[in-house]
């Protein structure tokens, strides 16, 4: 298992509730990470770092799936802004401009085969360009990413 490493350049104060980025990767659908202030022209980035990790060799990620918004439950998740258009970088080179759907399912994307080795660290940035804005709040509102593939 990859222990990845999550950054982000902006997060909201915590309330009731806390919205630090480690919630991006917790696998829990009802907690997420939401930007700070009203979320308009925020610079956003979201860094996810693969280190070394002891016993394995090669990993190779075949998909980065993205539950956007804040999936509490339907109506949260139609009141804060969600990812629309992002930039996405690996080790500083560009990759590509993904466009989502403005839909409560799961986004991937298709990283043909990405390999990390374990001689080097991997960084993964997406830069948000856009984004479906909320009906409530225009904070952005991420509940999870997930990065699947194998290890050896």
């Amino acid at each position: 298992k990859l222990n990845p490493e999550i950054k982000v350049t902006t997060t909201a104060p915590a309330a009731l509730e806390n919205f630090d980025a480690k919630n991006i990767l917790d696998g829990n659908m009802k907690t997420c990470w939401l930007s700070s202030g009203d979320g308009k022209n925020e610079d956003v980035e979201i860094i996810i770092d693969l280190e070394e990790v002891e016993g394995i060799n090669i990993a190779v990620i075949s998909d980065i799936y993205f539950f956007s918004g804040w999936r509490k439950d339907y109506q949260t998740w139609k009141d804060y802004s969600r990812i629309k258009k992002l930039i996405m970088t690996v080790n500083d080179l560009p990759y590509g401009e993904i466009t989502f759907e403005d839909t409560y399912k799961q986004q991937s994307i298709d990283l043909e085969k990405f390999k990390i080795d374990k001689t080097r660290r991997s960084r993964i940035r997406f830069r948000v360009v856009d984004t479906y804005k909320g009906t409530k709040n225009n904070q952005l509102a991420i509940s999870d990413i997930q990065l699947t593939g194998k290890t050896k």
